[in-house]
């Protein structure tokens, strides 16, 4: 399912974290890896506030984790803010 360089799109936990050390292993020695994450809201329509601008939003929203090499290669997965899918057992709880 692509090497780096290759696009790869969204992918599960396992994949993700397999494809993003390959993906440093093959930029160790120069280049650059981009992380980014965001607040993934997605749920088939357009986003829209439903509440004011002074209020807090208390609701708990997966995260969108994008990786690139700023080239061809693109990857990314969704966690949820908690739970055996949080960003805590994405990073450590791998074997």
């Amino acid at each position: 399912m692509g090497g780096p360089g290759e696009a790869v799109g969204l992918v599960d936990k396992d994949t993700f974290l397999s494809k993003l050390a390959s993906l440093f292993e093959a930029t160790k020695e120069k280049h650059a890896v981009w992380i980014t994450h965001k607040r993934f809201t997605y749920q088939g329509e357009d986003a829209v506030m439903s509440s004011p601008p002074d209020e807090v939003d208390e609701k708990e929203y997966p995260c969108i984790i994008k990786v690139t090499d700023g080239k061809d290669f693109k990857l990314s997965t969704i966690i949820n803010p908690w739970g055996t899918g949080s960003l805590p057992y994405l990073l450590w709880d791998s074997p």
